[in-house]
């Protein structure tokens, strides 16, 4: 919603836990696989997926598909080895990926430093508008609806 607009109209969800079911793991009450499907107002779409698996390689990162290009990030969690924290952009002469240097940054500290500091200045505003994270909310609880529904979710705003 950052990248590509807040103004969100539809969500498509299944959201449960497939991995580690409850009757299994009673202990693990928890969803652990997720797919969503996002329709903006001005006839964008995103998917967003999210698994757990019980053993294999863990990877965390984004895919961005464009009219006139293609970028992937790769988010390096826990150290494992081959992993990087990295931004490639499709260079679509050569058909490659071009690595692009990030700043590996404490976000949450960020975050939280830059809410602090306009509380003190005595902002209007947040330096993530309030108004954002009211969307963001609405969005989630709309791909919980649609899970629990089975049905597409028109988001009222």
């Amino acid at each position: 919603m950052w990248i590509l607009g807040d103004d969100v109209e539809t969500v498509s969800a299944q959201v449960r836990q497939v991995t580690y079911p409850r009757s299994e793991n009673p202990d693990i009450n928890c969803d652990d696989t997720a797919m969503c499907f996002l329709r903006w107002k001005s006839g964008k779409v995103a998917t967003i997926s999210r698994m757990a698996w019980r053993v294999g390689a863990t990877e965390y990162g984004g895919d961005f598909f464009f009219t006139d290009g293609m970028a992937r990030f790769r988010l390096q969690y826990g150290r494992a080895p081959g992993q990087e924290t990295a931004l490639y952009v499709a260079d679509t002469e050569e058909g490659t990926w071009r690595k692009e240097t990030v700043e590996e940054t404490d976000s949450l500290l960020d975050e939280f430093t830059d809410f602090v500091q306009a509380i003190e200045r005595g902002d209007a505003d947040t330096p993530i508008p309030q108004e954002h994270g009211l969307r963001v909310l609405k969005v989630f609880e709309a791909t919980e609806e649609s899970a629990r529904t089975g049905r597409e979710v028109t988001i009222a705003w």
